[in-house]
């Protein structure tokens, strides 16, 4: 009977396929993912006082530079969290990690597609949209543009992008390889506030 115990139980063991992340939550940045409260991770005066270097969002949302101590530091240069004004949990809608890749925009273009690749294997059931070559929102001169692929997972999704920003623009922005994880919610907002 232990024989047959063991058949089976090898049988079902190794017929099983390996689980997909459907999840977002299961898509993290130095730990955390959204709908995490910051308060896991920082004591409230870190987060306060890292707010007060912030993007005010017209009053309703706030990103600013997490408070942390990169554990992937060659992976990404910063990393910012985006949270509602008064919320008194700090609960993440947004959490982006970047990496400076000024005068390096084919290194960016090979990096995105080795995230993109790895992301297509890992949210299998998301719906992905590659928007290629586009004008950034941001900035009104259009001469500044965005190369990003978006896997869309429940109410939120993550981002995969590359920005080419123009040389010696007025708001100092730099080419950059990003990685954002976006709440619906918040990113319905913010599709809204650029327009």
């Amino acid at each position: 009977m232990k024989r047959l115990s063991l058949y089976l139980f090898l049988i079902l063991f190794t017929l099983q396929t390996p689980s997909q992340a459907e999840d977002i939550r299961d898509f993290q940045i130095e730990g955390m993912s959204v709908g995490d409260s910051l308060l896991d991770y920082f004591e409230e005066e870190e987060i306060k006082k890292a707010q007060k270097i912030n993007t005010d969002y017209s009053n309703k949302f706030i990103a600013f530079w997490a408070p942390i101590k990169l554990k992937n530091k060659d992976e990404y240069d910063r990393v910012s969290v985006v949270n509602k004004k008064y919320d008194s949990q700090y609960t993440v809608y947004g959490i982006t990690a970047s990496k400076n890749l000024t005068n390096n925009f084919e290194t960016c273009l090979q990096l995105k597609k080795e995230v993109v690749d790895e992301l297509s294997s890992m949210f299998v059931n998301a719906k992905k949209k590659n928007k290629g070559k586009v004008k950034h929102p941001a900035d009104k001169t259009g001469k500044s543009f965005a190369y990003s692929t978006i896997f869309y997972i429940e109410n939120a999704y993550v981002e995969i992008a590359c920005y080419d920003f123009y040389d010696n623009n007025p708001n100092k922005w730099f080419d950059e390889f990003r990685v954002d994880i976006v709440t619906k919610e918040f990113g319905d907002f913010i599709k809204e506030y650029y327009k």
